[in-house]
């Protein structure tokens, strides 16, 4: 349940982070991401209840659903055109590894 409370609402946020980053812009939604994504987590450890772990749980995943959504257009911007393939390669594996 606490992983599903965290992938569900990041699969719905993508859609809308995407919308907010274009008029906001990039960079400013994948660092409120993580670091609102860090703050969730950390208080989810010292979570007093099961109901209170879902809640940070869904919150975190909602803040995360903005890096990748935003992640491959602000690298294939701010990297030259030869290393936008090895850059996003490294960014998915990274991903993965740290999923």
């Amino acid at each position: 349940m606490a992983v599903s409370l965290a992938t569900g609402p990041m699969a719905i946020g993508i859609i809308f982070a995407g919308w907010i980053a274009d008029r906001v812009g990039r960079r400013p939604i994948m660092v409120f991401s993580l670091a609102s994504a860090a703050v969730y987590g950390s208080l989810a450890g010292l979570a007093p209840s099961w109901e209170s772990l879902l809640l940070l749980r869904c919150l975190a995943g909602i803040a995360l659903a903005g890096v990748p959504a935003v992640a491959m257009a602000y690298v294939s911007e701010e990297v030259v055109p030869s290393a936008i393939s090895p850059a996003m390669g490294l960014f998915i594996a990274g991903s993965a590894l740290a999923g």
